[in-house]
């Protein structure tokens, strides 16, 4: 049986928007999770939360955010180690009020984001706001794309089990029925009924009505009730059975994802793969876009982060989230810069962020910008397999990360005015 229940969730957040609400004061106006509260999964779900600021938030003010986010997550975590599943992460990112609601920041995951603290006035907003959206092209390429991007069989190294204490073994089941399976088909339940579900459960619950084999889809749902009590199943025979049954669940649905589809076109002869290539190639533009908005709003929220993996409480393993975090910063300076010398035709200064940086934003950088620059592009161009490099390589790019995230919130911002 689980060691924390879903008060403990309660808990943290109340405390977590709280803490935000002293340090920011009326910067701050809210705190949300993706996915409903049903779904969450007593000991094994942890909070991705979203932190939701003013329209008058500053950079100084999203900086604070950040750093007053690893204040309380340590502060918790360093509270209660039963906690630490939960606490695996601190805040993925954070967007205004302005930008919940605007139509060039829509990201179709927003459907289903969770109130967790708050005045009530900022999630009424945004439930009119997507109410008031019909599903379009932008819902159906982002759930074609979750869903053809996990058409491959299960790999237990890419969702270790990490701080999760007598949970453990439960874990293998949650890693491969809420992580791997439940994604992708609740984008293939979107796609079948053209709208967003609420979350998981509710997705796999449609599912069983929409489509012809659905055993496996109710045999994951009995399993998530009965919180993965399945001690014959996680034998290794059983195991690798219930992955390949998994697995081809996801080939069984394609006929019905292609006759689903409104907005796009999928070829009779290409493969899943081959069309998650397409559609990206197809829609250059709103790739990009896409991408540097994810810039943005993640870069935002990332010194938090490395502040608690670099100080975590004794025996909290930061290891693995530590490197994932390196991983990151592909996403928030590798992607942009390549976008960047594509949108400015700079294809030979492809591998130097200063160069297209400065040609986007019409400036020359200070001395203190391209350090900060070079200690980040450092976590993208070769991060240490040495721990202890490891660590020293981070701690440099968190010391310059403000004027980081400076630099990156108005390249980013350029490049994306350009593709509007």
């Amino acid at each position: 049986m689980p060691t924390v229940g879903y008060a403990d969730y309660e808990e943290i957040s109340q405390r977590y928007g709280a803490y935000l609400q002293r340090a920011l004061g009326v910067t701050y106006e809210g705190l949300a999770a993706r996915g409903p509260a049903e779904d969450i999964v007593p000991g094994f779900s942890d909070l991705d939360f979203r932190v939701i600021l003013s329209d008058q938030a500053t950079p100084g003010d999203w900086i604070a955010a950040d750093r007053a986010c690893g204040e309380i997550h340590a502060e918790l975590a360093r509270e209660n180690p039963a906690w630490w599943r939960i606490l695996e992460h601190p805040p993925d990112f954070g967007l205004t009020m302005d930008e919940l609601v605007d139509d060039v920041w829509f990201d179709p995951e927003m459907r289903t984001w969770h109130p967790w603290q708050g005045p009530e006035h900022v999630f009424t907003m945004l439930r009119a706001y997507h109410g008031g959206r019909l599903w379009d092209e932008v819902d159906e390429v982002h759930h074609l794309n979750t869903y053809l991007g996990s058409c491959v069989p299960y790999r237990r190294e890419a969702d270790p089990p990490i701080n999760l204490g007598p949970d453990a073994t439960e874990y293998r089941l949650h890693s491969r029925c809420w992580h791997y399976f439940a994604p992708p088909m609740t984008s293939v339940a979107a796609l079948l009924r053209g709208t967003t579900p609420p979350g998981k459960r509710a997705a796999l619950r449609w599912l069983t009505e929409d489509i012809e084999r659905g055993d496996v889809v109710q045999q994951v749902l009995e399993l998530v009730d009965r919180h993965y009590h399945a001690p014959d199943l996680v034998e290794s025979d059983a195991l690798a059975e219930f992955d390949a049954d998994l697995h081809a669940a996801f080939g069984e649905v394609e006929t019905v994802v292609r006759a689903s589809l409104c907005h796009v076109d999928w070829p009779s002869d290409l493969g899943a793969a081959d069309m998650k290539v397409r559609l990206a190639a197809d829609r250059p533009a709103a790739a990009a876009r896409q991408r540097l908005i994810e810039t943005i709003r993640s870069v935002r929220f990332r010194v938090g982060r490395f502040a608690f993996y670099l100080d975590p409480p004794a025996g909290f393993d930061v290891g693995p989230l530590l490197r994932r975090e390196c991983s990151a910063a592909e996403r928030l300076l590798g992607l942009p810069i390549r976008i960047g010398t594509a949108l400015l035709g700079l294809e030979d200064a492809e591998r130097n962020p200063v160069v297209v940086i400065e040609a986007a934003m019409g400036r020359i950088l200070s001395r203190d910008e391209r350090e900060s620059l070079q200690h980040t592009w450092a976590l993208v161009e070769s991060p240490p397999r040495d721990p202890a490099a490891l660590r020293r390589t981070v701690e440099r790019a968190v010391a310059t990360w403000d004027r980081f995230y400076f630099v990156m919130e108005t390249y980013a911002g350029r490049l994306l005015a350009r593709l509007r």
